[in-house]
């Protein structure tokens, strides 16, 4: 698997990386990607599109969050509970790839929960946060959480985590389906 940690800007210039990660994957590799691993080579929509998400505004901000599927092995250690916490979260914009009907999506910010005053980005005002997805025959994890040292250091999160890298590795079963 590969793992993309806080990746931002272009990561891919030379097209022959991206078609070799793109290849890997929907051939049956692993994709894991944490923090800014969607706002890296935007400009590659094809990568957007693995990633499951692109661009959108983001700040540091407090909100709280749902667990879209408790039951889901990758979220098991947040107990189904919604949880509030401070970090940089993006919200994808509308024409993007980032979409339910594509993705699995396990957790969210839980909009009725949170002051969304300042965020119109959506008119479905759906923000996902972490997802996994099948592509081709491979895996992709995503977390868009990290932007705050305290990821690593808030078990329930650090689990998730290591959840999402086993899934990618193979080494966790999980539902895809969106």
């Amino acid at each position: 698997a590969v793992f993309l940690n806080s990746t931002v800007g272009e990561v891919f210039p030379d097209p022959d990386v991206l078609n070799g990660l793109m290849r890997f994957v929907r051939e049956g590799g692993g994709l894991a990607g944490i923090h800014g691993a969607s706002y890296a080579s935007m400009d590659l929509p094809e990568y957007s599109e693995m990633i499951g998400a692109a661009d959108g505004p983001h700040r540091v901000e407090t909100a709280t969050l749902k667990i879209d599927d408790p039951n889901s092995p990758l979220t098991k250690g947040f107990g189904g509970k919604d949880f509030v916490r401070e970090d940089e979260f993006y919200h994808f914009l509308p024409d993007g790839p980032y979409s339910r009907s594509k993705l699995h999506v396990l957790i969210s910010i839980d909009t009725a929960k949170s002051d969304m005053s300042e965020w119109h980005v959506r008119p479905d005002n759906d923000y996902g946060l972490s997802w996994i997805r099948s592509y081709g025959k491979g895996r992709v994890f995503n977390c868009a959480m990290g932007h705050t040292p305290t990821l690593f250091a808030t078990p329930a999160l650090a689990g998730h985590i290591l959840a999402g890298i086993q899934f990618v590795l193979g080494d966790l079963e999980a539902d895809t389906t969106p």
